[in-house]
């Protein structure tokens, strides 16, 4: 089975030739090297020590080998001696890691200064930001906008976590489809290159909250604040006390402010992310690759040691369910193998 022979040697035969002769040459030289600086190992020893050095650089070809037997659920042994790799099954998908379903649109339209929302936004980042994946559902398209996913993107990327945002929504009137994945930093750019303004507010709110951050305390005569600074200096959006994290509140506040340039306030209307908008904007960065709860345990397994991404997204009939790390299936799936030759011996 290709998926069991990746999880010991996943380079081919011929590699694992190359790979041994390669170790043993280079383990002879330095054995050579050795000797010749200390003596050792005297002659007596050398021929263990080459010996020695000879079947350790056999490896590759011992897991080369394994993989074969397990491939053909092989029955090696002897009366002292017993590998049956003939009840090696695949392994279940190692337990999904928990992910953090975020709040709809993180908050209320309009100008974010005084009401709840920019607590809203900080409360699900700061949930999120202790777990590897967050979820956004955009439902049917009317649950969330892409300024709000803008800022807290923006916050996920500062943060540096969480690692993913999980894309679910309804599709073919089914709710909850797993719709896709992408790391925030992407999701970031993609809204920031999608309109120019949106790059406009965002940068403007970078200088703003660094600005805040540096000087918003000092005391020191003859500074003032700059006035776009100054509105979030002051009660009752006084954010000096967050630092860096005033970062997300003031992004949200300058897509939705009315008077910073020609384009007025961005969130009247609001930019719904539906489910054309999330494609045409994401589908260059989104990874939809998933594995199906309901698909043979051979298949799953695959799936795992397959997939060139970090992550694989784990489904029931195109419903979300969770995520896994590829590296945990890797060693979970190793372990088990190791776990069946120790049985059998």
């Amino acid at each position: 089975m290709a998926a069991q022979r990746s999880a010991l040697w996943p380079h081919g035969t011929l590699a694992a030739l190359g790979a041994a002769a390669g170790a043993f040459l280079v383990g002879l030289l330095l054995l050579l090297a050795i000797r010749s600086g200390t003596g050792w190992p005297d002659p007596a020893a050398l021929n263990l020590a080459v010996l020695v050095l000879l079947l350790a650089s056999l490896a590759p070809l011992v897991l080369c080998l394994l993989d074969f037997l397990a491939a053909n659920r092989a029955v090696v042994g002897s009366t002292w001696f017993n590998l049956d790799l003939s009840r090696v099954a695949p392994s279940p998908a190692p337990a999904a890691i928990e992910t953090v379903f975020v709040p709809a649109n993180l908050g209320q339209p309009g100008e974010l200064v005084s009401d709840s929302a920019p607590m809203e936004i900080m409360d699900a980042l700061r949930r999120a930001s202790g777990q590897p994946f967050a979820i956004i559902d955009i439902a049917d398209g009317s649950a969330w906008w892409v300024t709000r996913l803008l800022a807290f993107s923006a916050g996920a990327q500062r943060r540096g976590a969480p690692e993913a945002i999980v894309f679910t929504g309804s599709r073919g009137g089914l709710p909850g489809r797993f719709l896709g994945w992408a790391p925030p930093a992407a999701v970031l750019e993609r809204i920031l290159a999608d309109r120019p303004v949106y790059r406009a507010r965002y940068d403007g709110a970078v200088r703003i909250a660094r600005f805040l951050d540096l000087f918003g305390r000092m005391d020191v005569p003859g500074l003032a604040l700059p006035g776009e600074v100054m509105r979030y200096a002051t009660p009752p959006t006084d954010y000096r006390d967050l630092g860096a994290a005033a970062l997300e509140q003031i992004v949200m506040d300058r897509l939705a402010q009315i008077g910073i340039d020609a384009e007025g306030s961005l969130e009247q209307p609001p930019d719904r992310l539906t489910l054309a908008r999330l494609h045409a904007l994401f589908d260059p960065v989104l990874v939809t690759e998933s594995s199906d709860t309901g698909s043979p345990a051979a298949a799953r397994v695959e799936a795992l040691l397959k997939t060139p991404w970090p992550f694989l997204a784990l489904t029931e009939d195109g419903a979300f369910r969770a995520m896994v790390r590829r590296s945990d299936a890797e060693r979970a799936l190793l372990a088990q193998l190791v776990a069946q030759s120790a049985r059998g011996a």
